[in-house]
C-alpha cells in the first residue's frame, strides 16, 4: 500500500510536533502512536526540509541490538 501525499504530510507533521515537544522518537513509538512504519523516511524528508534532527544509536538491553532514537536539535 502506497502512502498518499496528504498522508505523508500528516505523518511529517505528527513526527515534527512530537519532536518539537522536546521528546525523542523511535520506530516502535512511531508505529504504535502514529501508525508510521517508515520513520526513517519521515526523518529523511524532515531533514531535507531543513530540520536538524540528531540520530543516536542505542543498544537494546534485551537483545543487545541497536536502534535509532531521533531528537530535534534545531529548526
Amino acid at each position: 500500500m502506497q502512502v498518499t501525499i496528504q498522508e505523508a504530510d500528516c505523518q511529517h507533521k505528527q513526527v515534527l510536533n512530537h519532536l518539537r515537544e522536546g521528546k525523542t522518537i523511535t520506530n516502535l513509538e512511531a508505529t504504535f502512536q502514529y501508525n508510521i512504519t517508515r520513520l526513517g523516511d519521515v526523518i529523511y524528508r524532515l531533514r531535507d526540509k531543513g530540520h536538524n534532527i540528531k540520530t543516536d544509536l542505542v543498544q537494546n538491553t534485551h537483545n543487545h541490538q541497536k536502534h535509532a532514537v531521533y531528537k530535534l536539535i534545531s529548526e
